[in-house]
Parts: structure tokens; sequence; C-alpha cells
């Protein structure tokens, strides 16, 4: 039987031991703080959240598990690895895990007995790990992986010795300045249909600035014409009608952007560009700004009832937009059989919309509130997985929609990747596999080392802070942002699309990179391992980080 406590985040493994003939175990590694604590074996598993701060005994009873996963692990070479922790996570809601750890036998081979659902496993040794599975357990499910092969020392070598070449510094982050500078990046744009901009952490000031300038850019002489936001749909057409000059409202245009993390003053300052650069243009010359999310129903709801209204709606679908309408309602929390029935309402609501020729916006609009009905009533990991596809078609949604139009997207790096993070393809991915490499560029923008803001999520599983402001260190050694940006005072770009072939097993590897969301549980929690050349085509670091600023905007 083996017996684990990870970290906070449920994301490193802390101890590992196994229980004599009377089943008492002994974690040798110093544990504090809140823990989880997992038990696996042929018979049953137990999980259990515990504070080390109130106690230093742990009793667990095991449970016998209605499902079972088996599998082998391998080393690259194919040949089976024995002692290696195996992790299985069933994410929940409200960002608790249950999480289970086993190890692999003399043969490679694993099986543990744990409840039906859904999992992502993982495989760890020697900090060499394998690319997460996702597995839908029913009874029986069996998972080979392969672990990674071991970091090249000589790739990473001429990698960082070939980055220090082919950097371009940046001049400043301020977008006012001239963009002379960005110049460099306009062979990674060219003949793109789609630019993705992701930062590595949604609360810097730095890369959200870094974001406005190259947007400008490639406004201004590269011809794109929308912005797409990782906000939702319904409302920020809001800030769409401000910056395209149908209606004055900063403060409304600024609360419309929705999520805390884009109410600051960079995004503010990126809407009053916007709105300048549209004003003394024609309307169908000006960039548009629209949300491709899909996490909020409401205003959605609202503009559709007043068009169905006009358009001599059923009754009955027009009392439920009504209800829909309604900001504070809880629809995950409905009894299932109303939630289906509203999904059903707004699925016919499209189809209405269809039959009396509504413009394509209204139908975009229906399309929407029922995908976004859909999306809350998922759980995790479906509700991701469900989200970054519906992302993707609104994003190809407002590419097809003149014909002619260039898509520059706004959004954390965790969507605008290619490829898949715990088994679950990308809004990035999704949009490679629609339009082609060609046409769609992901740039990563994040920092070597300084402050940002995030949801405070350091107090244990489950525990929701405020927003607050966190430091990290100078990026260690052979992370990606010590080996590409090290030394430089100044923000750096490097193109991924043609590297020397001495560097590719490096740049095709996992490297440790930055990375934080909105949440912000501890340091370790900030780094993921990711392959930079297969999920990004140039990569963007400053130096340094500071908080965002709140907009100033009343009622923000």
């Amino acid at each position: 039987m083996a017996i684990f406590a990870p970290d906070e985040e449920l994301e490193s493994i802390r101890c590992i031991a196994r229980t004599d003939e009377g089943g008492r175990f002994r974690c040798a590694a110093r544990l504090d703080g809140h823990l989880a604590i997992s038990a696996v074996h042929r018979s049953g598993s137990a999980t259990k959240s515990i504070d080390l701060s109130r106690s230093e005994s742990i009793d667990l009873s095991l449970s016998k598990g209605n499902g079972v996963i088996e599998g082998v692990i391998r080393d690259e070479s194919g040949h089976p690895r024995t002692n290696v922790a195996i992790r299985l996570t069933r994410p929940r809601r409200n960002f608790i895990d249950d999480v289970y750890v086993t190890t692999s036998s003399s043969d490679g081979r694993f099986q543990v007995n744990v409840p039906k659902g859904t999992y992502v496993a993982r495989a760890e040794l020697d900090e060499r790990t394998t690319s997460a599975r996702l597995i839908e357990l029913d009874d029986q499910a069996s998972v080979d992986m392969t672990l990674d092969p071991r970091i090249d020392s000589n790739a990473r070598i001429a990698a960082e010795a070939w980055s220090r070449k082919a950097r371009s510094l940046l001049a400043t982050t301020d977008p006012t300045g001239a963009d002379d500078d960005l110049a460099t990046l306009t062979p990674w744009f060219e003949g793109a249909r789609i630019v993705g901009l992701g930062e590595s952490t949604h609360g810097s000031r730095e890369t959200f600035q870094l974001k406005h300038r190259i947007i400008r850019r490639l406004v201004e002489k590269e011809g794109f014409s929308v912005v797409a936001l990782e906000a939702n749909r319904g409302e920020l057409k809001i800030a769409d009608d401000y910056v395209r000059l149908v209606t004055k409202d900063e403060a409304a245009a600024v609360r419309s952007l929705g999520f805390w993390t884009w109410r600051t003053q960079e995004l503010q300052d990126l809407l009053r560009w916007l709105r300048e650069h549209n004003a003394g243009r024609l309307p169908r010359e000006r960039v548009r700004l629209v949300g491709i999310d899909i996490q909020s129903t409401s205003e959605l709801a609202r503009s559709s009832s007043a068009w169905a209204r006009k358009a001599g709606a059923p009754a009955d679908m027009l009392a439920t937009l009504e209800l829909l309408e309604d900001p504070n309602l809880d629809y995950p929390s409905l009894p299932l059989e109303q939630r289906q029935s509203l999904l059903r309402v707004a699925r016919a609501l499209e189809a209405f919309s269809r039959e009396r020729l509504a413009p394509s916006s209204v139908v975009r609009d229906a399309i929407g509130l029922a995908r976004g009905l859909e999306f809350l009533s998922l759980a995790p990991p479906h509700d991701f997985e469900f989200r970054d596809r519906a992302m993707a078609d609104n994003v190809l949604a407002e590419l097809d929609s003149r014909g002619t139009e260039r898509v520059v997207l706004w959004a954390h790096a965790g969507h605008v990747a290619r490829g898949a993070f715990d088994g679950i393809a990308t809004m990035g991915e999704h949009l490679a596999r629609a339009r082609g490499d060609a046409a769609y560029r992901p740039v990563l923008i994040g920092f070597r080392a300084g402050i940002f803001r995030a949801i405070d999520a350091s107090k244990g599983p489950g525990a929701i802070g405020p927003i607050s402001s966190f430091e990290l260190p100078e990026a260690p050694n052979q992370t990606l942002e010590a080996v590409l940006a090290s030394g430089a005072d100044r923000p750096i770009a490097i193109g991924l699309r043609d590297v020397p072939s001495n560097t590719i097993p490096w740049f095709e590897a996992r490297i440790p990179t930055r990375w934080a969301g909105g949440m912000f549980v501890n340091e370790r929690a900030t780094t993921i391992l990711l392959a930079p050349r297969r999920a990004f085509d140039g990569i963007i670091i400053a130096p340094r980080s500071s908080p965002s600023i709140p907009a100033t905007a009343p009622g923000n």
C-alpha cells in the first residue's frame, strides 16, 4: 500500500510510505500545513485532507471502489520501470480534487481499486513525468504510459547559446511609444489569420502592456480587424459598442469586461486606444471587440429575449428567457429536470432564429446561450474541455463572419497554446486543427521575476481568499525563462518556428515554465512542464513584473 502527501495544489508528491504488517506507516519527510493523504491497495482506497499544524497522527479506512484502473509504465526505450509513482486525480468542483497515488511493481505494472468517475493519470520518476491521460472509468480501464526522456543537457546548452544570439530586445513595454522594435515580430505573423497572445499569468502589468503593444501593431500595420477576448460574449457587447463609438459610457464598458482579471487599467487603456483608432473611420472599417467565453448567459438571454419578442416567439420561450436574464440565477444548483428543460428551450430558440432568418449575430447569441447552459451543467474536467472547444468555435465564427477578418486573440496561455493539458485539448489546439499551423500563430508572454495579482488560494484546498499581490523570485536555472532570457534587462522576443537542429531536443522537451492562472496556491504551483516549440511559435519574456492595476472606472 502506498501513502502519499502532496502539496496544497495536489501537484507535488511529498512522501510515499508503505504500511507494515499492522497497517502502520511513517513518513520521514518534513511535512506541515494543509496536505492530502491517500492510500491505495488492490482491495480498496481512501483519500483525506488534513491539517498537520493540528495533528501528526492520521488514520485511514480503505473502502472498496467500484472500478479498477491498471496499466504499465515504461521508459522512452520501451522498458518497464519499477517504483514509478502513478497519480490519479479525480477533479471536483471548488478546486478540491480526490487524488490517489500508487507505485509500479518490478514489471512496471500497477492496479488500483477506486470509485468510478473521470480521472487524470500521470506518472513521475526522478522529476521525469508522463503526459497526462484522461480516463473515463466505468468498471475497468487500462492505461499504459511512457516517461518523458531525460532532458538533453547538450541541447539545453545549445538552446541557451543560440537564444542569446537570436533573441531580440524590445525597447519597452509601454504601448504608447514607437513600435519600430516590434518589426522583428513581423515574420511570426506573416500569413496568419489568427494570432493568439497568451499571458503566463493574468495579473501582470508588463504582460498586459506587451499584449497591448502587439495589438496596436497588428491593427495598424497588419490589418487585423477583430480583438477577441477571453470574456463572456453577451457582456462584452457593451465594451464593443464603446470602442466602435456606438455609446460613450466608458465605466459600463470596463464593467462589461466581467472578470476581475480584465477590469484593469491596462485593459482600460486598450479600450480607449481602440476607440481612438476607430474615430473617423466608417462603421464597417472599425475594429471590433468580441467576447468568446461562455461562462455567463444572462446578457445573451437578455439580447435574445428582446429579439424573440419582436419576432413573435412562443410564450413559454419568452418566459424561459426572462428567467435566464437574472444574473443571480444559480443555474448549476437547479434540479436536473429544470436544467434540461431550460436547455431544450435555448436550443429551440436557435432553431426558431434560423427559421425566421434572423441576423447572424442573433443566431450566434442563441447558440452561445445554449452552449453556456450546457457548460454550466458540466463537472470538471468535462467543463474545461467543453469551454475550450466552444471558445475556439466562437473565434472561428468571428473569423468567418465577413470572410476577410484577421483576429488577434487575448487569453491565458493555457487556452492559447497548441496541445493539451491534463489530456484536454486547448482552444489553441482546436484552432490549429481547424485552420492549420500556418493560419494560427500562438505566442507566450511571460516574465522572469516580480509581482503579480491573483486570488489567494494558499490557505488550503477549498479556502478561497481575496485578490492579493504575490512575488516570485528569479526564475530557477534550467527553466524556460532562465534559459531564454537570462541577463536581459529588457523584454526579449524569440521566434521558434526555425531553430537550429541541435536545439530541437530541448525546445520540444517538456521544460519547467512559469505559469499561474487567476489563483495563487504556492510558489511550487506556479511552474508547469511545457514543450515550448510544440505549444508556441514565439515567446516574449519581460525581465520583471509588477501587479496589474485595477481600473479607475466608477463601479469597478
